[in-house]
C-alpha cells in the first residue's frame, strides 16, 4: 500500500485503569465501585481542564512533540488546593473545573475515583501515586496532611532538604512509582527556600485487544508539519472485526484501539489534508472530543491502518506560565494564600514529565507532576477506509466507562 502524503496527526489516548499509590484512597473493593459511583461533574471538570491545559502548552509548542498526564497535573495540584485559601482557592477552583463543588464534594469524588480506577481492569496495569516531601523543621498544618493522606494516599515524610540525598530519595522514589520510565527528575541542590515538594506519579501499561503483527511492519515515510520527511517503522493492519473502531467527519478521520479487556481505549485523531495539528489542537473542546467519540460507530467496517512504531519522552517541563495563562495567578505571586498549608508561602513551579513507548503489544506510558513551594512572595512571572497515520496527531487515553482522560499527546517527531 503506497503511503500518503504525511500531514498534521494528533493522538488523544485515555487511559482508565486501576489507580494504585503509597497507600489504598479507599477500603471498599472493586466489587463494590462501579462507574455509575463516579462523580460525573468532577470527571467532566477534569477533562474539561485536560483540553485547557493541553491546549496552553501546546501554543509554545509548535511543531514539536507533546505528551503529557492531564491527570496527574489536576491530582498534584488538587492536593495543593487542600491548601489554599480566598482568592487562590478562587482562581484554582475555576481552572481546574470546580466551579460550584465545594470541597467535600470535589474529595470524595477522586476518592471514589481513585478506588474505580484502581480495579478497572486485571489485565491493565496502571499505578498512580501521591506523595508530600516536606522540609525538617517546618510547622505544616496536620488538617491538610491528613486530608491528603486520606483522599490521595499520599506518603508524607519529612527530610534534610540541605542534604544531596534528598534529591536522590525523591527521584527514586517518582523512578520507582513509573516503573523506571521517569528518572532524576529532580534536580539539585533544593534551594533553601524551598519548604516542601508535592508530587503525582501515573504509569500505565496495556496490551491491544487486537496486537499488530510485526510481519506486517514496513518502512515508510513521515512528514512533519515542517514538511520535513523521515523513514520510520509503520505498524500495519486490517481491522475488520470489533477490536478496532473509526470514525470521520469533515475535519478528521479517528480510530479507537481498545486495551485489553475494552475498558481502556487509545484514540487517534488525524486532521484532514491542509488543516495544520496547531490549529485542530486549537479547537479542541469537550464538544469537540464528544463529536470524535460519536463519530466511531459501535458496528466496524473494514479499515487499514497504519501506524508509527514510537517513543516520545517529554522532558520536563515548567506548567507555570500554562496556568497563568488559564487564570490561575495568586498561587505564584506574593498574593499567594496558602494558610492552609502554612502562612507565607507560595507555590514557585510546577513541573511535568512524560514519556510513552507505542508497538506492536501494546503501550506504555508514564507521568509526573511536581509542585514545588517556597518561603517569601515573589512577583508574577467507500472502499476499505484507510488510517494512514504517516503526519502529526493527537492522540488520548481514555477510561471507556468513567470518560476519565489520563494521558494526551501530540506527534510531530519519530526517532529513525
Amino acid at each position: 500500500m503506497k503511503l500518503k502524503r504525511i500531514i498534521s496527526l494528533m493522538l488523544i489516548a485515555i487511559i482508565a485503569t486501576s489507580l494504585i499509590g503509597c497507600e489504598k484512597f479507599s477500603s471498599k473493593n472493586k466489587e463494590e465501585i462501579s462507574a455509575k459511583e463516579v462523580d460525573k461533574e468532577v470527571v467532566e471538570g477534569n477533562n474539561k481542564f485536560a483540553f485547557n491545559i493541553f491546549k496552553e502548552i501546546s501554543k509554545g509548542e509548535n511543531n514539536k512533540n507533546v505528551f503529557i498526564s492531564p491527570l496527574s497535573i489536576s491530582m498534584a495540584l488538587t492536593m495543593t488546593y487542600n491548601g489554599a485559601k480566598e482568592n487562590t482557592k478562587a482562581e484554582m477552583n475555576k481552572v481546574l473545573g470546580y466551579e460550584g463543588m465545594n470541597d467535600d464534594k470535589i474529595n470524595n469524588s477522586y476518592k471514589i475515583l481513585h478506588s474505580y480506577l484502581e480495579n478497572i481492569d486485571e489485565n491493565v496495569k496502571l499505578n498512580l501515586s501521591n506523595s508530600i516531601w516536606i522540609r525538617e523543621g517546618q510547622n505544616i498544618n496536620k488538617e491538610f496532611i491528613n486530608i491528603n493522606k486520606d483522599i490521595f494516599g499520599a506518603k508524607v515524610d519529612n527530610l534534610d532538604f540541605s542534604k544531596s540525598s534528598s534529591v536522590d530519595k525523591i527521584n527514586n522514589w517518582i523512578e520507582k512509582s513509573t516503573n523506571n520510565m521517569i528518572k532524576d527528575m529532580l534536580k539539585g541542590p533544593i534551594d533553601g527556600d524551598v519548604i516542601m515538594y508535592l508530587i503525582n506519579a501515573i504509569y500505565f501499561k496495556g496490551q491491544w485487544q487486537e496486537p499488530f503483527d510485526t510481519n506486517n511492519n514496513t518502512i515508510g515515510e513521515f512528514t512533519n508539519s515542517k514538511g520535513d520527511k523521515s523513514q520510520i517503522n509503520f505498524m500495519r493492519k486490517v481491522a475488520a472485526d470489533d477490536k478496532t473502531f473509526y470514525g470521520e467527519k469533515d475535519d478528521f478521520k479517528a480510530i479507537k484501539m481498545p486495551y485489553d479487556s475494552g475498558k481502556v481505549s487509545m484514540y487517534a485523531v488525524l486532521p484532514k489534508e491542509g488543516l495544520s495539528i496547531d490549529n485542530f489542537i486549537n479547537n479542541l473542546d469537550m464538544n469537540k472530543w464528544n463529536s470524535i467519540k460519536e463519530s466511531i460507530g459501535k458496528e466496524q467496517e473494514a479499515v487499514n491502518v497504519s501506524f508509527p512504531k514510537f517513543e516520545m519522552e517529554y522532558g520536563t517541563k515548567e506548567l507555570k506560565g500554562s496556568l497563568v495563562a488559564l487564570g490561575m495567578k495568586d498561587i505564584f505571586s506574593d498574593a499567594a494564600n496558602l494558610s492552609g498549608i502554612r502562612e507565607n508561602i507560595y507555590v514557585s513551579s510546577v513541573l511535568h514529565q512524560g514519556k510513552i513507548e507505542v508497538n506492536e503489544k501494546g503501550s506504555e506510558a508514564a507521568a509526573a507532576t511536581i509542585v514545588e513551594v517556597r518561603e517569601t512572595a515573589m512577583p508574577i512571572i467507500d472502499d476499505p477506509k484507510e488510517f494512514i497515520a504517516d503526519r502529526p496527531f493527537v492522540f488520548i487515553i481514555e477510561d471507556e466507562e468513567s470518560g476519565t482522560i489520563l494521558f494526551m499527546g501530540k506527534l510531530e517527531e519519530v526517532k529513525k
